[in-house]
């Protein structure tokens, strides 16, 4: 699946996949949980999907549960009521290792978006989550 990246403004990273809306709320958020379990399956030292703040430590919060109807994620572009002012900040896969989920700031927020638009053509992209489920049950059985 295509996907995009964005700063939060805060401590994290949001990951967006756009998709056309061929399946409904709860099938959507359960493959992002499959998904969130394969990647603690296939990297336990790494991934983690539990909210526990104690289990977390040391590990990448994988918050799916953002995807559920009704649930929130800041929108892009906007200013967070944070220490510095950061913003959520559209980003390139190609910077995530270069900016830290809240180094974007109102103050340094223009330099970025008089670059190239790095969700250029999110609103063309055609993909779907109908067959995805199976694919990703399959990956995760043939984890150790």
């Amino acid at each position: 699946l295509t996907s995009f990246i964005k700063t939060s403004g805060g401590k994290g990273y949001h990951i967006v996949v756009p998709i056309k809306p061929k399946v409904d709320w709860e099938e959507a958020k359960n493959f992002t949980g499959l998904i969130a379990k394969v990647m603690e399956k296939k990297w336990p030292d790494r991934y983690i999907s539990n909210m526990s703040k104690k289990k977390r430590k040391g590990k990448i919060y994988v918050d799916y549960q953002r995807n559920g109807r009704g649930a929130t994620s800041v929108a892009p572009y906007s200013l967070r009521a944070r220490k510095g002012a950061t913003v959520s900040m559209p980003i390139s896969w190609d910077q995530v290792d270069s900016i830290a989920p809240g180094d974007i700031t109102l103050e340094t927020a223009l330099d970025y978006i008089t670059k190239e638009d790095p969700w250029k053509g999110i609103f063309e992209v055609n993909q779907s989550l109908k067959g995805k489920k199976k694919e990703a049950k399959k990956t995760k059985s043939k984890l150790p």
